[in-house]
């Protein structure tokens, strides 16, 4: 798009591009597509850092699409699909939500390297609105005193735009994209120690690489919580430092603890869809005799932020838990509808469709999903369908894959679990299972009420991998 009429071309703050990109990503143009999520802040990314020859078809098949090293542009059209769709979402931003935007993101019909552009009369319109908004504060605070909550530490410059790009990392959601987010929040608590959200958020990263299983759980939940009690000791208000707190504390397993920390947080910040979200997914789902709970918990993330897919995806795999399969799928292939290239919603609803005999159709899902963004534990679901659905030979294949990795690096033990469950060997499959949760691995705590693992439940190994997890202390309510 060239600049004309009211639009220039200029040199922007990098700052001022990040606040535009972030409103971008949160419309509903974008907020219920996570893959045009990643693709735009990446390019967005790597262009404010100058690294415009890093956005390339392969490297975006690479870094965006989780694309393995073979990926081959001219027999995988997954990039240039996807940026005509990223096109188009942009020119419906620009004429609806951000018709007023001050900042234009400009994708030309070449090429994928973005160029930004200053609207001046947007610029003065803002001005005009800034104004406004601060006579309203005045008057607000002469009849009733300070407005809104207290002041907050104000962040160094270079700290604020360390922990900016930190954000956008970490929202790729992929192994490099946690590593980065690390990198990024560790650059801004080194730039300006007192930043207690760079804290909170760098716990996030932390916990994340394990969650991506580029990182053994063991390695990483202790600085993660360490950085979870700085941010609180540096703000005790901030609702993230203890929605971070809460979610290492189910690592230990402090069910009790995490449960009052989850609470105080929504109690900072009760309209916060993130918290409401973590704590009906990261602790109230792991105990069956609170899946109503969770569910509750999900479905107020939902009304908080109904363009948020993810809220959606993990609202129908509490559903899944609960054995409402019908609900799960129309919900999973309403979301799929939206977005049909999103790898969670594929696997759940392959997890559905296997619990209805439906094995053929489940591991497509689980290979599609696969192939739009691998996953160690994808790899173990996958394996888990092949073996119920007769395919033992693949399964075992898959199998002999995950352990040989272990080897290598030691993440992964619950995918391994799940195929030995799949092929009904059920003592290496409690072996493993044993072995996920000593490595602390997330999605342990599921396997109580994960139906999968429901024909395990007669086993005493199995009992005993439950009685290591403490499930019983999460079983009342805490205050």
């Amino acid at each position: 798009m060239a600049a004309t009429g009211s639009e220039i071309a200029s040199p922007l703050e990098p700052r001022i591009i990040r606040e535009h990109l972030a409103a971008v990503l949160d419309s509903p143009q974008f907020a219920r597509s996570h893959r045009l999520q990643r693709f735009l802040g990446f390019i967005v990314e790597r262009k404010l850092a100058g690294r415009d020859n890093e956005i390339q078809e392969y490297t975006i098949g690479l870094e965006v699409f989780d694309r393995r090293e073979s990926f081959d542009p001219r027999c995988d059209s997954i990039v240039r699909v996807e940026a005509r769709r990223l096109r188009d979402r942009l020119a419906d931003y620009y004429a609806k939500e951000g018709r007023t935007a001050p900042v234009r993101i400009v994708l030309a019909e070449r090429g994928y390297v973005p160029s930004f552009e200053e609207r001046r009369d947007a610029r003065s319109w803002t001005i005009h609105a800034a104004i406004a908004a601060v006579a309203c504060a005045l008057v607000i605070v002469l009849f009733y005193g300070l407005a809104g909550a207290p002041s907050r530490h104000e962040p160094a410059p270079p700290a604020r735009e360390a922990f900016e790009k930190g954000l956008a990392a970490w929202h790729q959601w992929t192994g490099e994209g946690a590593r980065q987010a690390q990198q990024f929040f560790e650059q801004a608590v080194a730039y300006d120690p007192e930043y207690a959200r760079a804290y909170a958020w760098l716990s996030a990263a932390y916990r994340q690489q394990a969650t991506m299983g580029d990182a053994a759980p063991h390695d990483v939940y202790t600085k993660s919580l360490q950085a979870a009690e700085k941010a609180i000791s540096l703000d005790p208000q901030l609702a993230e430092g203890y929605q971070s707190l809460a979610t290492n504390l189910t690592f230990k397993p402090d069910w009790i603890g995490a449960e009052r920390a989850f609470r105080t947080a929504i109690q900072l910040d009760p309209d916060s869809s993130g918290i409401h979200h973590g704590f009906g997914i990261v602790l109230l789902a792991a105990s069956s005799e609170r899946l109503a709970e969770a569910e509750a918990e999900l479905r107020r993330a939902v009304t908080l932020k109904p363009g948020d897919l993810g809220n959606r995806v993990v609202l129908a795999k509490v559903l899944y838990f609960r054995r409402r399969f019908p609900e799960a799928r129309s919900m999973l292939e309403e979301v799929l509808k939206i977005d049909p290239y999103y790898p969670d919603a594929m696997r759940n609803l392959a997890a559905v469709l296997l619990q209805s005999g439906d094995a053929g159709d489940a591991v497509r899902l689980y290979e599609q999903a696969q192939k739009l963004a691998y996953l160690a534990w994808g790899d173990g679901l996958l394996g888990h369908a092949l073996a119920l659905g007769g395919k033992e030979e693949r399964a075992r294949s898959i199998l002999a894959g995950r352990e040989a990795d272990y080897a290598a690096k030691p993440v992964g033990a619950l995918a391994i679990g799940t195929i030995y469950a799949g092929l009904r060997e059920w003592a290496p499959a409690c072996q493993w299972l044993d072995r996920a949760w000593t490595n602390r691995e997330i999605r342990t705590r599921y396997i109580n009420v994960d139906p999968i693992y429901a024909p395990m439940r007669e086993q005493a190994c199995f009992a005993r991998v439950l009685e290591k997890i403490q499930l019983s202390s999460l079983t009342t309510r805490s205050h």
